[in-house]
């Protein structure tokens, strides 16, 4: 591979030699050809050789590329050995022409540049050189033997950094252009490093900011390679885990090998990634030769320093930032420093940002569904305490709350559908000691059975199809306060062992994460199912029943607390009259009477049904309201009246008194709002139509 590629570059340095020696005199050939050819020939290895491994052995680094321009062989060769000895690498030129090719192909670090040659001179050479975007930002010295002003003005104007005037001193030399190099990387460094930090400011994650910084592992020559370690928790000790790596030839600290593994992961007692965590400040190693704290395999990528830098912002410190060097000079050295602490910082503002916009994204789902929660208790606390009765059955429940409330057991809600179990939950929720937590519902018949886990634990983005985002789960927004989990027979049998360890340990972990989260909730269950059944079924566990069910409550069915239908019924035709903007009736006792004997199967909510119904269908009057006879007669307990077939005569005389009965309500009116056709539900014309076939008549009215 390396003879492929030193065949290729001498090809092309046989090009380059012959347009070079086209510019020279017969005699001049002969003695520039050998220290042209070996000069040149050493360059295109050596830049060969850095495209098949940027890891080349940093002893063959140099200080930098000068190209030297004189017609004067003697003059080319004194300088090209002045150069070599203070580690420069050189190419020749020997007029304004070659020196602008050889600058278009090689991209010199500095240019020596004589004045007067024959054809371009170097005044017009220098100018073409900077009207050029690939040769503008190389910094020309000019080298003459005029020392007139007027000449130096004239090289500054054309664009040179400095002037050399002839017979030259080889100190001198050598100090201007250290000088001009210097402060030319360190402009390009600042462009370079100012330009990575806006598009860093910028990112919306770290892999982006990352991305934008791996680039100058790419760009620069003396850095080998840059990584990135992020500190997290590990069986409750801080480590540092790779998070990114770039530019390391041979896999990087992945496959350096510690005392306890590789670097893929360092605890935080690590000499030189974990101090400069722990201690928070950049720990440079300018020679890992002669340290034993961190050689670990990065010396055989010929890597011989290494610079660690914490990334951290406000205090709080998220990882390390670790660049490795070739073989930089000492100011390189002390320049890599200072730009990788700024970098360093940036990272940390990125990290911080993008934690910040995660926190509160969770802070606002959170809010969002408490928020919630917050409307659904509100919508429910319909009374100061919600619950309305004082029937001897249902007192001696609010007694029994009243004795569970203050402790943490976990508490079971049987009843009937429609008895209030929730309302019950709420009442105990507001006489606990987490009353000023969050009190969160979930039906758990209203889950599809693929979504309980997320619905419990929550999930991350990812997770699975449609986890577009993370989501907090029901636990975790019940920590400090109480979770009501209503219809708890309907939780699929393989949740429950999971349900089961958060009630025992109060740990879980979202879908789709390794995290464990912590919870303090109190579990208040309801159902209407027999439990015990469903545990000899084997469709609930055992285990989870006595767990959920440490107090048992049994709430009594409106059939067995008749004495509390008024004062229920009055409640709820108050509700309506307050939504519907009418004044609260005032209900007739006969109203009562009937339905005390009603059995109720559907309880409190077809009570509360049945209020609002004949909330519409009444007129409106607002010291009264009417019930008419239909609803009276489907409502009777007699079973032997329900079960009765009624004779068709006696039918249609149920149904002449009921539509006399709407007719006088409406004061004869059939059309129009409040009319007889609205009272009963029929069309106008169907109304008349029965009216004719009853034989009522408007006089019939009077």
């Amino acid at each position: 591979m390396r003879a492929k590629y030193t065949h290729y570059a001498y090809m092309s340095i046989h090009k380059r030699f012959t347009d070079i020696k086209r510019n020279f005199t017969h005699n001049d050939i002969s003695c520039f050809y050998d220290i042209s050819l070996r000069y040149m020939v050493a360059h295109a290895t050596t830049q060969t050789m850095k495209t098949e491994s940027k890891t080349a052995n940093p002893a063959r680094d140099t200080l930098g590329t000068i190209l030297v321009v004189d017609d004067k062989q003697e003059n080319i060769r004194l300088l090209f050995e002045t150069l070599q000895a203070a580690g420069y690498r050189t190419l020749a030129a020997v007029n304004g022409e070659g020196a602008i090719r050889q600058a278009e192909l090689a991209h010199p670090d500095l240019i020596l540049l004589d004045v007067m040659m024959p054809g371009i001179d170097g005044f017009s050479a220098c100018r073409q050189l900077k009207a050029c975007p690939e040769t503008k930002a190389i910094p020309v010295i000019f080298m003459t033997a005029l020392s007139d002003t007027i000449d130096k003005l004239r090289g500054f104007e054309a664009g040179g950094v400095d002037y050399l005037t002839k017979p030259l001193q080889h100190e001198e030399v050598l100090a201007r252009i250290n000088a001009h190099l210097g402060r030319h990387r360190l402009w390009r460094d600042i462009d370079t490093y100012s330009r990575l930090l806006l598009k860093m400011g910028a990112a919306d994650s770290l892999a982006t900011a990352w991305a934008e910084l791996a680039v100058i592992s790419q760009a620069n020559d003396e850095i080998a390679g840059m990584a990135l370690w992020e500190a997290a928790e590990n069986n409750q000790h801080k480590h540092l885990h790779l998070a990114f790596s770039s530019g390391f030839a041979d896999g990087g600290p992945s496959e350096w090998n510690t005392t306890e593994g590789t670097y893929a992961s360092v605890p935080t007692s690590d000499p030189l990634l974990g101090t400069a965590f722990t201690e928070q400040r950049q720990i440079a190693v300018p020679d890992l030769a002669a340290s034993s704290d961190f050689q670990h395999g990065a010396l055989s990528e010929c890597i011989r320093c290494c610079i660690a830098s914490p990334v951290y912002c406000r205090d709080q410190t998220y990882g390390v930032l670790l660049a490795c060097l070739h073989h930089p000079g000492a100011d390189s050295f002390d320049e890599h420093c200072r730009w990788l602490r700024i970098l360093a910082q940036s990272l940390g503002n990125v990290w911080f940002q993008c934690h910040s916009l995660h926190v509160i994204r969770e802070l606002s789902d959170q809010l969002q569904q408490e928020n919630e929660g917050l409307r659904a208790e509100i919508a429910v606390h319909e009374a100061s305490d919600g619950i309305i009765g004082a029937s001897p059955a249902f007192r001696r429940v609010l007694a029994q709350v009243d004795l569970v409330a203050p402790t943490e057991a976990a508490v079971l809600i049987l009843g009937e559908s429609g008895t209030g179990k929730e309302l019950l939950a709420q009442y105990l929720h507001r006489r606990s000691q987490r009353a000023d937590g969050p009190l969160i519902r979930v039906n758990c018949a209203a889950i599809p059975a693929e979504l309980f886990e997320s619905e419990f634990f929550g999930h991350v983005k990812g997770a699975f199809t449609g986890a577009v985002k993370d989501r907090v789960g029901r636990f975790e927004l019940a920590d400090g306060g109480t979770l009501f989990l209503d219809e708890i027979g309907e939780i699929p049998l393989a949740l429950q062992g999971k349900l089961l360890r958060v009630l025992q340990e109060g740990t879980f972990e979202r879908v789709g994460e390794e995290k464990t989260r912590h919870t303090n909730a109190r579990i208040v269950a309801a159902t209407n199912r027999n439990l015990h059944e469903t545990v000899q079924q084997g469709k609930f566990r055992e285990d989870l029943f006595y767990r959920l069910s440490v107090f048992p409550l049994t709430i009594p069915a409106l059939r067995e607390r008749a004495e509390d239908i008024p004062a229920l019924a009055r409640h709820f035709a108050t509700v309506v009259a307050r939504n519907t903007g009418r004044p609260a009736p005032e209900l007739p006792d006969e109203l009562f009477a009937a339905w005390r004997d009603y059995p109720w199967p559907g309880n409190i909510r077809e009570l509360q049904n049945e209020v609002e119904r004949l909330m519409i269908l009444s007129s409106g009057a607002p010291s009264a309201l009417t019930v008419p006879g239909a609803a009276l007669t489907a409502l009777s307990p007699n079973p032997n009246t329900a079960e009765r077939v009624i004779p068709e005569d006696e039918w249609q005389q149920l149904q002449k008194q009921n539509l006399l009965l709407a007719l006088r309500q409406s004061q004869g009116r059939v059309d129009g709002p409040g009319g007889a056709a609205e009272q009963l539900g029929l069309r106008p014309t169907t109304l008349r139509s029965r009216m004719k076939v009853l034989g009522i008549a408007g006089k019939m009215l009077a």
